[in-house]
């Protein structure tokens, strides 16, 4: 341990805002909300929602400052969205499941344009989000919709349109088994615009397994993509087939993400 990190994690207060179990998709998980505090390094001041021993998991974690676009999980995510929307910024984001909505916070503090509609299906965690994680500067381009992500999506399906759509829903610590349904991914393409772009986190999927069933994608997406940065695992859909679009995007990508998979 090198001396400022040890100095760092002496200094780090962690409090405990509030704890609560959420049986929503019919599990029964305790969750606790968590302030980590560094007196003389506050843009490192994060919230987050942790579950499992002594916090095992992440739901969510942001950084409590208002400068700080990149949140502190899913970095890859968030680069790749920098790296695919770099020359025209998204107008229109959709984001399914949102907890401590750090993808979120992330889209609308970085792009200043961008309005984000985000679906939750827990309305504790809605609760929880208004209560401590959505901030005043994001609440005029921030609408959280209580719904099933699923049957929300196939409503409004040749209805609306979105330029970037980031799907993150799990049951505990498993993905859910629809994110990859036929269903649910024709409506996903039927909602995104013509250069749209879609990811899907992983999360959990054992790599063999999570390339036999992108494998299996019959839906009409241009792109299919796999990305990995250090064994973590997101899935990209380009909803064009434009390879210059795709070229730009493996040229922006940062040196520690690369893409194992791809396909047309």
């Amino acid at each position: 341990m090198g001396i400022k990190h040890a100095i760092v994690k002496k200094l780090r207060k962690t409090t405990v805002l509030e704890t609560f179990t959420d049986v929503s998709n019919g599990g029964d998980i305790k969750f606790s909300i968590v302030d980590k505090r560094i007196p003389v390094f506050s843009w490192k001041n994060t919230r987050g929602i942790e579950f499992g021993e002594k916090g095992t998991y992440f739901y969510s974690r942001v950084y409590l400052s208002r400068f700080r676009h990149y949140q502190p999980i899913y970095p890859m995510a968030q680069k790749t969205v920098d790296a695919y929307f770099k020359k025209s910024p998204p107008q229109r984001a959709l984001v399914l499941g949102c907890a401590g909505c750090s993808i979120p916070r992330f889209l609308l503090m970085h792009y200043k344009k961008c309005r984000v509609t985000g679906i939750e299906y827990s309305k504790m965690l809605i609760d929880i989000a208004e209560k401590y994680f959505i901030n005043s500067a994001m609440r005029s381009r921030f609408e959280l919709i209580n719904a099933d992500a699923f049957s929300y999506v196939q409503g409004i399906a040749g209805k609306e349109k979105y330029d970037y759509i980031h799907t993150d829903i799990y049951i505990g610590d498993t993905i859910h088994p629809q994110t990859f349904s036929p269903e649910y991914l024709g409506a996903l393409y039927e909602l995104l615009t013509d250069k749209g772009f879609a990811m899907f986190n992983a999360f959990s999927v054992p790599l063999k397994k999570l390339l036999t069933t992108v494998d299996e994608v019959q839906q009409p997406f241009g792109r299919i993509i796999v990305l990995e940065r250090y064994r973590s695992y997101f899935v990209g859909m380009l909803r064009s087939g434009d390879e210059q679009l795709f070229e730009d995007l493996k040229n922006r990508l940062p040196d520690d993400t690369d893409i194992i998979y791809q396909r047309k």
